[in-house]
């Protein structure tokens, strides 16, 4: 009896099983999502109809979008936000598809569209908390997922640091990802500083101009400004001038003011040791003009070493109308250092302290003072002349001024000149009377 040939098997490589099963799995992962996906679809689309929520995800991408109806979901995006979303969604396509060679699933319309969907939760989130609608686009274009963060709870967590909440959105417009899930990180980076040496307000005036010094190396950042050649406690001032700064850009700073001024190394790091603010001050829009006012003034400075708190004040609304006054009342500062002293008092001390009838020389005066003022200027003699010799307040009202005065004026001598002011009281009895051509007894 004749064999039968046997039937050859196809012995598949273990690589070609792999592929099977592979493909098995895919296959019935996809018939999963599917059924997951299509199964409540009639229902949803019978209940909400057209502008029900998987409706909106079946709409091509150029459809008009409308509103969820309030009953079937509770999140109702605005025409405007969705309208806004949806061109800057758009814009960050290319990125966003940038991250894989082909484009995938995700990257397709529907996952176009359930980015837009995100990025409109986002935006009436972060409008119901109080943005604006273009700086919550800004956020929700720079951080994803803010639709998912409770927005109130991270806003009370960053205000008891001691921001205010006007503050704390502020902050967040600037550096979205303030606003985190784990938002207790915050508190534990502001701790962190003051646990390296910084005061508390030093790290709330920081963290409100620049909220990602909260999150910087901040050791390492002392250590680089240290190997400028400052030491620690200069290094710990100028960081709060440059919460933004590096090393390279102190360093910079530096160099630039050695060039333009001619200053050493070492006079320069004193200058920010003291007042690290300097550095970051414009050459030519700030330090500049104000040195050449105050040499066309004839006021002697020795450059910007001596005073530069002289620099952080206005030109237009401090140093220029002071001057003003100071030279209309005959009490123009002739030293950097005098100049100082008048820019740093507040307005109301500044006019008083400058008012002809209450002050001298930018000092309060007292009630017997006031006395020997109001006798000058009865007598016609200004008190801008007075403030050039203030030794006359030492001088008796009864015994020298008011019986010089009354001879001054029997003779028709009055009013005094600064300089007369100056001759006639500092003069003794018997001069005076020779002067004037009086009998002295």
């Amino acid at each position: 009896m004749a064999q039968l040939p046997r039937p050859e098997v196809n012995r598949a490589s273990p690589r070609s099983a792999f592929s099977r099963r592979s493909i098995a799995f895919s296959s019935l992962f996809i018939a999963l999502v599917f059924g997951v996906i299509a199964g409540p679809l009639p229902w949803a689309i019978g209940r909400g109809g057209p502008n029900s929520t998987i409706a909106l995800f079946m709409q091509p991408v150029g459809a008009k979008q409308t509103a969820h109806p309030a009953n079937l979901v509770s999140y109702v995006p605005s025409p405007v936000s969705i309208r806004y979303t949806r061109l800057a969604a758009r814009s960050l396509a290319p990125t966003l598809a940038g991250r894989r060679a082909s484009p995938g699933p995700c990257q397709t319309a529907a996952g176009q569209r359930l980015r837009d969907f995100n990025v409109e939760l986002s935006i009436d989130k972060l409008v119901a908390a109080g943005f604006d609608h273009d700086t919550s686009i800004n956020m929700s274009m720079i951080k994803s997922g803010l639709h998912k963060i409770d927005l109130e709870y991270a806003i009370d967590v960053i205000q008891e640091l001691g921001f205010d909440r006007e503050r704390v959105m502020e902050m967040a417009s600037r550096y979205p990802f303030l606003l985190r899930a784990d938002v207790q990180l915050v508190p534990q980076k502001f701790h962190s500083l003051e646990d390296i040496g910084f005061d508390s307000k030093i790290v709330r005036k920081m963290a409100g101009g620049y909220p990602q010094v909260l999150f910087c190396n901040m050791k390492k950042r002392i250590a680089n400004i240290m190997d400028l050649g400052f030491d620690r406690k200069a290094a710990m001032k100028l960081i709060p001038a440059f919460p933004q700064g590096s090393r390279s850009v102190i360093e910079k700073r530096i160099a630039l003011l050695e060039e333009e001024f001619g200053l050493d190394r070492k006079a320069v790091m004193k200058i920010a040791a003291s007042f690290p603010q300097f550095l970051a001050f414009d050459i030519n829009g700030n330090i500049k003009p104000k040195l050449d006012l105050l040499q066309a003034e004839g006021i002697e400075t020795t450059g910007p070493v001596s005073i530069p708190r002289i620099f952080s004040y206005s030109l237009d609304d401090k140093i220029k109308p002071r001057l003003m006054v100071l030279k209309q009342r005959s009490m123009m500062p002739t030293t950097d250092r005098k100049l100082s002293y008048y820019l740093k008092l507040s307005d109301a001390v500044f006019s008083e302290r400058t008012d002809p009838s209450n002050c001298l020389r930018g000092k309060r005066i007292t009630r017997k003072q006031k006395l020997k003022v109001d006798a000058l200027q009865e007598a016609g003699i200004e008190i801008a002349s007075v403030a050039s010799y203030p030794r006359i307040f030492r001088y008796s009202l009864e015994g020298r001024i008011k019986p010089r005065l009354m001879a001054l004026k029997q003779r028709s001598m009055l009013p005094l000149t600064e300089g007369e002011v100056v001759t006639y009281f500092r003069l003794t009895d018997s001069e005076f009377s020779k002067r004037v051509g009086i009998a002295h007894g």
